[in-house]
């Protein structure tokens, strides 16, 4: 079940495109978190070179331990924050996305490296992308520093469909900048309401 209890986290004010002061989320994971996100993420890193399957990551030079650690400190930060049931998958990607609601949809978690990262998604087609109903942009408030996290925003598939821009990195890849997500106290609203209208039922 959802709980709007969120653990660890300080208000961090910022200014949105076009729009009011937003709120982005900080929070801190403790020395027995980052332990356990790191050994989640080698074993996921593990499983994908037994099962030959490419990380996705924007930066070849970075190691596949390093790209899988960094995507497990996101999906466990978001799904924390939530007061969701932590559910880490090691074994083969799940192309449903990342995390799955109480409601039956699911969540694309993008987790960058570095502070400044967009939310982006790579492929030609936009339409064919993002099947997933939303996404979560969660970084580093340092570089490479996993033990303290802003969780950015979020959207969903229509908007980024609608407002993506095309990027020509490593491949063709769909972003939105930081300041086009939506404040991520947003989406817990949006839980929040969708428990009661469940608890209704």
């Amino acid at each position: 079940p959802y709980s709007s209890t969120c653990s660890g986290k300080t208000n961090d004010t910022t200014h949105r495109r076009g729009t009011e002061a937003a709120i982005i989320l900080l929070v801190e994971l403790t020395p027995k978190e980052i332990e356990w996100c790191n050994s989640k993420g080698l074993e996921r890193d593990s499983n994908n070179r037994f099962n030959n399957i490419e990380d996705h990551r924007f930066n070849k030079a970075q190691p596949g331990e390093s790209i899988n650690r960094m995507g497990v400190v996101g999906e466990y930060v978001v799904q924390r924050e939530l007061g969701l049931d932590v559910q880490i998958a090691t074994d083969k990607p799940d192309r449903r996305g990342d995390i799955e609601l109480f409601t039956g949809e699911w969540i694309e978690i993008k987790t960058g490296s570095k502070p400044h990262y967009r939310f982006g998604i790579e492929g030609l087609d936009i339409d064919s992308l993002f099947p997933q109903k939303f996404g979560v942009l969660v970084v580093p408030r340092r570089e490479d520093q996993w033990g303290k996290l802003r969780i950015v925003g979020w959207c969903s598939n229509d908007y980024f469909r609608r407002n993506a821009t095309k990027v020509q990195m490593r491949n063709v890849t769909w972003c939105l900048e930081q300041d086009q997500l939506a404040p991520f106290e947003r989406f817990q609203l949006y839980l929040e309401l969708a428990q009661k209208i469940e608890d209704s039922i």
